[in-house]
């Protein structure tokens, strides 16, 4: 009877490494100032990414990007509920932020070196500022991590509208290392929002295929391109 156990354990132990995959973990400080009427927040994300897959936790909701699938959820674990969005919907999504701003200059980011160094917990870091007109950002980058952009690179290149951003962050000799924070500033019909992320903790390690499937039990719940359209023909 023991030996049937233990080969039992080892067979599931065998299995379960079967459905993992290397990828990276990271934690990081979050920081989003008050906008039209919402308090400022502040929160600890989790995330799990891969080449394909992406999952993202804070305190009230779970994201998960399936580029695999050309699509992405956004859960209330409260609530008991999901949206999902295709990436064709996220297109759209961007496009009409970017209209909003009426000018395509927030987002032609150019980098520099300001030469600015400090250290940021236990990372010898440096600044990189970016000034794409209406948004102004601060990058403090490490190279004492044995991680870079390219961690990075592989989510937003992905990203519908980001690609752009993404191949320049990666060609860019001015950006190496890993981003240990990064603030920014932006300026939007008069609005001045503010938002920060800060890293804690980030490593390589085995990820379980089933933390980017959609859990079972939640309803679906319209998006805001499908309330959008809905609104449209009422």
């Amino acid at each position: 009877m023991k030996k049937i156990f233990a080969a039992f354990i080892l067979l599931f132990i065998f299995t379960a490494l079967c459905y993992a995959q290397k990828g990276y973990y990271m934690e990081q400080k979050v920081y989003t100032s008050s906008v039209m009427g919402q308090p400022a927040k502040e929160f600890i994300s989790k995330n799990w990414i891969m080449n394909d897959r992406f999952r993202t936790e804070s305190e009230d909701q779970i994201i998960i990007f399936r580029f695999d699938l050309k699509k992405a959820w956004t859960i209330d674990p409260g609530k008991k509920q999901y949206t999902e969005i295709g990436m064709d919907e996220m297109r759209q999504m961007v496009q009409m932020g970017r209209s909003m701003m009426q000018s395509n200059e927030a987002f032609d980011f150019k980098f520099r070196k300001t030469g600015k160094t400090k250290k940021i917990k236990q990372w010898n870091c440096y600044e990189v500022a970016t000034d794409g007109g209406m948004m102004k950002q601060s990058i403090w980058l490490t190279e004492d991590l044995p991680f870079g952009k390219d961690v990075y690179y592989n989510f937003y290149k992905d990203m519908p509208e980001f690609r752009e951003l993404a191949e320049s962050i990666y060609n860019s000799e001015e950006l190496k290392g890993y981003p240990v924070l990064s603030e920014t500033e932006m300026n939007m019909m008069g609005m001045k929002i503010q938002s920060s992320s800060e890293l804690i903790t980030i490593r390589e390690e085995k990820i379980a295929s089933g933390l980017f499937d959609l859990p079972k039990g939640l309803k679906k719940v319209a998006n805001p391109m499908e309330m959008l359209k809905e609104a449209e023909f009422e």
